[in-house]
Order: structure tokens, then C-alpha cells, then sequence
């Protein structure tokens, strides 16, 4: 059967919205770039450096990353994926010259409150990390920096988070490695796991769509449900 890969078609509204976010990114970089190199300039090692440009660069450098969990890094050298990782390591060594407590300050714990139930994270566990990793005190070294931010339930902090993985996974591929996912269940289950890379979707002549990993059909798409308090009215076609 015959089917047109339909993966990267996009309209010019999602056309606008992909530049404007590489735009944002462009702007983060800049904003990261031009606060380090005033920390340079006079002379200065993070711990002593001004806390307004600390804020700054990593509020800075967190968005750039947040934008690059959702962007391939196939077509990056090795040099730049390990610039990318030095930058990455560098953000993790200014964000110990903060507090918890100012780190979620510029980056709120999203407002969500029902973690218990679902056994997830949540406003409450947010501030209990807070707490935990000293509030207002200075923490005690980048792998407590590390711990709290993996604990901290804000959506720029967590896609950032997810985008070191991609970057340590993209290094790892090209010397033959497991991703870190694919270790981890591998470990868990003591079973071989092999993850698809790229995840799209494909259309037959029929309209039908299906589910394609790294270029195979999976399987077909689910339609989405009809919502319960969504009626039809006799005779109306809509």
C-alpha cells in the first residue's frame, strides 16, 4: 500500500509560529551572551559576579534550552553538541551561586495541585523541594542544583531538562550508544529496548492516517472521541 509521508507539512500559521520561537531562542542566546561577557569583563567568577546579570544568563539559558528540547540535533557537529553540553554544565555552575528559593522565583512551580492522586509532581512537592534544598540559602553544589530542578514542576525547567538528555543521547548515538531511556527500561525490565528516533505520521489515498516510526507503519492513527456534550441536531449536516 501506498502512502504520502505527510511529517513536516505545516501551514503558514505554524510556519510563523516555528520563526517566532527561533527568534525568542536567538534572543535568549543573546541576552545569555552579552551578561556573561559584562561578568568577563570585570574580572569576575560566577560567585562573584552581580546577581541581576546571574539572573539574566540563567533565565537566559534556560529558555535557549527549553526551546531546543523540541529541535533535532542531527545536523550538529560533535564540536557544537559539546559546546552545547559545556554551556549546559555552565548554566548548572551559576544556578549554585543562587538560592532554591530564587531559582523557583524566576521559574514558578506550574499551579497544579492534584499530584498526590496521580502519584506526580505539583505545587506542593515543588515547595517542598524549595524547602528542602535550603530556600533562601545557596545550595550546596551543582548536584544538588541538578536534584531540585529534576524536582521542580515548571515547564521551561523541565523541557530544559529534557533537552541535556537529548544532547548527552545525540553525543552517545553517534559512538554507537543507547539513549538514556532506552538504558534505563533495559535495566528495569532486564529485556533488549530499542526506541523508534523519529515518530511521524503518514496518509493513504484514502485519507487514512497511521502511526510511522523511523519510516515503518505502526499502525492507524486513532480517531479522536466525540465528546460526550457534543450533539447533533436532526436534518443539521455540520
Amino acid at each position: 500500500m501506498k502512502m504520502k509521508l505527510i511529517d513536516g507539512r505545516r501551514d503558514e500559521r505554524q510556519k510563523a509560529e516555528e520563526l517566532l520561537r527561533k527568534r525568542k531562542a536567538t534572543r535568549f542566546l543573546a541576552q545569555v551572551i552579552a551578561h556573561t561577557n559584562r561578568v568577563v569583563a570585570a574580572g569576575r567568577d560566577f560567585d562573584e559576579a552581580d546577581e541581576d546579570d546571574l539572573v539574566f544568563i540563567l533565565t537566559g539559558a534556560v529558555k535557549f534550552f527549553a526551546f531546543l528540547e523540541g529541535e533535532e540535533l542531527d545536523g550538529e557537529t560533535d564540536k557544537e553538541l559539546r559546546a552545547l553540553w559545556q554551556m549546559y554544565d555552565s548554566m548548572i555552575a551559576l544556578a549554585a551561586c543562587l538560592s532554591p528559593a530564587k531559582v523557583a522565583q524566576l521559574f514558578p512551580p506550574e499551579k497544579e495541585y492534584n499530584g498526590a492522586k496521580y502519584d506526580m509532581k505539583d505545587y506542593f512537592t515543588s515547595v517542598a523541594a524549595v524547602e528542602q534544598a535550603g530556600g533562601w540559602k545557596k545550595f550546596k553544589d551543582e548536584d544538588a542544583v541538578l536534584s531540585f530542578l529534576m524536582d521542580l514542576n515548571n515547564d521551561d525547567i523541565t523541557r530544559c531538562c529534557i533537552a541535556s538528555m537529548h544532547i548527552i543521547d545525540a553525543l552517545g548515538a553517534r559512538r554507537g550508544q543507547k539513549s538514556l531511556i532506552e538504558t534505563f527500561l533495559e535495566q528495569e525490565t532486564g529485556m533488549p529496548v530499542n526506541l523508534p528516533k523519529h515518530l511521524g505520521e503518514a496518509r493513504d489515498k484514502a485519507g487514512n492516517v497511521y502511526i510511522t516510526a523511523d519510516g515503518e507503519v505502526l499502525g492507524l492513527k486513532a480517531k479522536p472521541r466525540r465528546p460526550k456534550w457534543l450533539r447533533t441536531f436532526d436534518g443539521y449536516k455540520g
